[in-house]
């Protein structure tokens, strides 16, 4: 099937359950992007209702993920199914503990175990060929193995973990190399200001630089006391505890410091820039 093909497929559904519950609205394309040399990007406007973002995988046979991010909050919670995410009111509170209850984030509700998210498979990596890749706007590039990475010593952080979709699982013992500490390793030069991750499955993330550096932020190799798991991100994941979890990128293959924002996967289909949970920063706008 053709990319049109299956986003007008998509599109279509949209179209159904937003008469059913806003009233008529006509989709109309806005702009079409390549991400990635793999995933394309439909943009359209739902007029004034805001619009609708379709990704499509170009090598798979299947539409990959959509969100549609509503300007007025006109549909109820779950209406458009797991799939689909309508877009949070900004509050306009600020830091924790502002806004939030016993230390827990607005919005989000406590769950037994956590969700797996794999949206292009879950990789298979052999331990001793991968590399941790460090490069960019640094003046000493690094590659860097699991076993270079475990002796640089291993930083413990006891913390919950935040799914932008609304669900939190409760504290974990997670371990890894402080960011901080690789950023020191490279030689990251003042000029950088986002840090773009990408993973073994060609998923990506773009992370503030002063987030990237915070105190917590580690590149986790370790969960309560354990290797992480091939679905949980195993060799290494991100793991920042004040940003929602799709920045969070897992099996990451290489770090790149840049001056300028570009899109990652999530945020090319209107996830926020920078995620942090007690701002409630869900979305681009909010």
């Amino acid at each position: 099937m053709r990319d049109e093909e299956k986003a007008k497929k998509i599109i279509s559904r949209v179209i159904e359950l937003l008469i059913e519950h806003v009233g008529l609205v006509t989709p109309t394309l806005a702009g079409r992007e390549v991400i990635g040399g793999r995933f394309i990007l439909y943009k359209y406007s739902l007029g004034d209702l805001g619009e609708c973002r379709i990704i499509v995988d170009g090598k798979r046979d299947f539409m990959a993920q959509m969100t549609i991010c509503l300007l007025k909050e006109k549909l109820e919670p779950g209406i458009l199914g797991e799939e689909y995410y309508g877009v949070s009111r900004n509050t306009g509170f600020a830091e924790a503990p502002r806004g939030v209850i016993e230390g827990f984030p607005r919005g989000q509700k406590l769950i037994p175990k956590p969700v797996v998210y794999a949206v292009n498979g879950i990789p298979r990596v052999s331990v001793e060929s991968w590399r941790l890749v460090v490069e960019g706007l640094v003046e000493k590039p690094l590659e860097l193995s699991y076993e270079e990475l475990l002796s640089l010593g291993l930083q413990a952080v006891n913390s919950m973990f935040h799914c932008v979709t609304g669900w939190s699982i409760s504290e974990r013992k997670w371990e890894g190399i402080p960011l901080k500490r690789i950023a020191e390793l490279a030689k990251v030069k003042n000029n950088a200001k986002w840090v773009l991750v990408e993973s073994l499955d060609g998923y990506t993330t773009i992370i503030p630089i002063e987030d990237f550096l915070h105190p917590q932020s580690i590149l986790a190799l370790r969960i309560d006391d354990k290797p992480l798991s091939p679905e949980h991100g195993f060799p290494a994941r991100i793991f920042i505890p004040h940003l929602y979890g799709w920045k969070h990128a897992k099996w990451v293959k290489r770090i790149i410091f840049l001056k300028e924002y570009v899109d990652g996967y999530w945020e090319a289909l209107g996830y926020h820039e920078r995620g942090n949970i007690w701002r409630e920063e869900r979305f681009k706008g909010t």
